[in-house]
């Protein structure tokens, strides 16, 4: 169960021996598995060549080189905040920005989220994760690439594509974390600390987390 120390910080107390023989009782949904079996490299290569600078975006029209997904960035990273919103949004999901007002550098920011509800159980919450910021390589600057850490997450993307038009038992939400690089886990101020909290508070019922960092 988490947990909150003095410190104001998130503390997850689960073996990894209870994980293990849980996921031993699930069946895999075969649909599930050839939708994700069929993700290829080729098919992620576009996006974390645009991700990572190597190719400029599409941003209002207009060509957007990504030089930095440092959290700290300000506008840029508000450009990219974009960029992702619309991305998903066109495979049919409807998504919202969830802000947080942090602290420090992280002043401000937003999440992305969008779901696709169960319609006879949508109470039960499935998150399939990634974030979309990255560290810069030095304190003295901002460039930050991050194509393992994590543009490879963008296989979320990809699974949203794919999940979209479809249901499925639970209810399938998409959530586009930003400032892990920030060390979101360790806060409640931004990121997907700042969205967990927000989760406890309504007392949504989350079952599973799946969680796409550094996949290559």
């Amino acid at each position: 169960m988490p947990e909150i120390n003095s410190k104001g910080q998130i503390e997850l107390f689960l073996s990894i021996d209870w994980v293990q023989s849980y996921t031993q009782t699930l069946t895999p949904n075969v649909t599930v598995a050839n939708m994700v079996n069929s993700i290829s490299r080729s098919a992620l290569e576009p996006l974390v060549i645009e991700m990572t600078g190597e190719a400029p975006i599409i941003l209002n029209g207009n060509a957007f080189t990504i030089t930095t997904r440092a959290e700290a960035a300000g506008q840029q990273m508000r450009n990219e905040e974009q960029w992702f919103y619309e991305h998903r949004n066109s495979y049919g999901i409807n998504s919202s920005y969830a802000s947080y007002f942090g602290r420090g550098a992280v002043s401000y920011g937003r999440n992305i989220i969008g779901q696709i509800t169960r319609i006879t159980n949508p109470n039960n919450i499935v998150i399939i994760g990634w974030h979309i910021d990255a560290r810069p390589w030095f304190r003295t600057s901002m460039i930050s690439h991050g194509a393992d850490d994590d543009a490879s997450g963008c296989a979320v993307i990809k699974l949203a594509q794919l999940f979209a038009g479809h249901q499925f038992a639970n209810t399938i939400r998409f959530a586009f974390f930003n400032a892990e690089e920030n060390g979101s886990w360790m806060s409640f101020d931004w990121g997907a600390g700042y969205y967990a909290s927000q989760l406890m508070a309504k007392g949504e019922k989350l079952i599973a987390m799946i969680s796409a960092d550094s996949l290559a």
